[in-house]
């Protein structure tokens, strides 16, 4: 029995002498299987599964193990290898989709294929690390409120957000709950990473210091949320 799934090349781990497992994020979920012969030279499979690459995957299954068959290369992504900023920023994305994302969950699928996309045509980096990573959120089962306060429901004088109680909070259940005011353009643009949609992630700019804190308070939810004490490639990422 063959299928057939698009999707991006997130790991690649040698298995045996020429032999890799391959973990993609594809239209259908996460999927892994197993790549025979493609540390060969001569292998025509090679190309489409470097890592961050987007192709077509055939593959055999059988006794519930997928086996590749043949690939087509979609989009090599080849031009962002050679800056070390977006190396590591995809790493970032990468090791957060495989630890936060559900096998079969295929919500984020597209905005990968946004945020590689846009990278590749020099978009602001923190923008999109900062709408993947709440998009994420959004899906993870974990998710923060962003469209009312968490606490009563209320949508009108949102003033704070809070992510211990999960989300935004208005200005009644601040003063209840003893949280401080949060500045509009923080708050905006918190709305903003989770409510924008796939066409529309080059659609505005974050201001820099506004998108490392919201960066760095998705993955702290997301690691407390998760039981994981840290990222290792976001501690690579906060250095470049």
């Amino acid at each position: 029995m063959t299928k057939e799934i698009e999707g991006i090349v997130l790991r690649k781990v040698p298995y045996r002498e020429k032999d890799c497992m391959i973990t993609v994020l594809s239209n259908n979920g996460i999927v892994n299987f197993i790549a025979r012969g493609i540390m060969s030279q001569t292998s025509k499979n090679a190309p489409s599964c470097n890592l961050f690459c987007r192709s077509i995957f055939e593959l055999n299954e059988k006794n519930d193990k997928l086996s590749l068959k043949q690939s087509k290369i979609i989009d090599s992504h080849y031009f962002l290898l050679s800056d070390y900023t977006k190396i590591t920023a995809i790493q970032l994305i990468a090791e957060a989709t495989l630890r936060f994302i559900d096998n079969d969950n295929i919500h984020i699928y597209p905005y990968l294929c946004r945020f590689l996309n846009l990278l590749q045509n020099n978009y602001d980096i923190n923008t999109l690390i900062a709408i993947y990573l709440a998009q994420l959120i959004k899906h993870s089962g974990y998710n923060l409120e962003y469209n009312c306060c968490v606490n009563c429901g209320s949508k009108t004088d949102i003033t704070s957000l809070d992510y211990k109680i999960g989300g935004l909070v208005c200005h009644s259940c601040a003063k209840t709950h003893k949280i401080d005011n949060t500045s509009i353009n923080i708050l905006n643009s918190f709305r903003y990473t989770f409510m924008v949609t796939v066409d529309k992630m080059d659609h505005y700019v974050l201001e820099k210091s506004i998108s490392e804190l919201l960066i760095n308070e998705y993955i702290n939810h997301l690691c407390d949320s998760f039981g994981i004490k840290e990222l290792n490639s976001y501690e690579m990422y906060k250095i470049m």
